[in-house]
């Protein structure tokens, strides 16, 4: 695992941490585009926090 993907990693637990302590419920985390696209389609969300540097 690459000191960028490992920097990616504890901003996402801890941005799963900030929302939880705001009273969300984080429902899945997607690291593909196309994992978030089924994610999106079959479970019931409010909003949605995306990474405006995902690949496809």
């Amino acid at each position: 695992m690459s000191w960028s993907s490992k920097i990616e990693f504890l901003l996402a637990m801890h941005l799963e941490d900030l929302l939880m302590s705001l009273g969300h419920e984080v429902v899945a985390q997607a690291a593909r585009v196309e994992v978030a696209m089924t994610l999106a389609r079959e479970t019931e969300i409010d909003f949605a926090v995306l990474d405006s540097n995902v690949f496809l």
